[in-house]
């Protein structure tokens, strides 16, 4: 795993080594690209899923569309696993509905009425 220079990870190092993770922080004014291009992915696709939506949905559940994003963004295909998806090539199948949420809406969001 790499990450970004910053001071607060040092000590992660050492925690992740009892793990057996190999952890390395890149050089000051470097960053991790790997990283920084998921963060873009799960920007964007969240962007993509809030203007798909047919309603609109306030800025404060930004964060839930984000985490949906990340919960179901092995169950969307992409530029290597068109027209399959990493689910289903990994596991041979598609990931189930979750059965705590058997009402989902279009993309995955909850829409809720006050």
């Amino acid at each position: 795993m790499v990450a970004d220079a910053e001071p607060a990870l040092v000590p992660v190092i050492e925690i992740l080594a009892t793990a057996g993770i190999h952890f390395s922080l890149v050089d000051p004014g470097q960053h991790a690209q790997r990283a920084e291009r998921s963060g873009q992915t799960v920007g964007q696709r969240r962007r993509a899923v809030l203007a798909g939506l047919p309603y609109y949905m306030g800025l404060q559940y930004s964060p839930y569309a984000e985490s949906w994003v990340c919960d179901a963004i092995n169950g969307l295909p992409n530029s290597r696993s068109r027209p399959s998806t990493a689910d289903i090539l990994v596991t041979g199948q598609s990931r189930p509905t979750h059965y705590k949420c058997p009402t989902r809406l279009r993309s995955g969001l909850y829409g809720a009425t006050i």
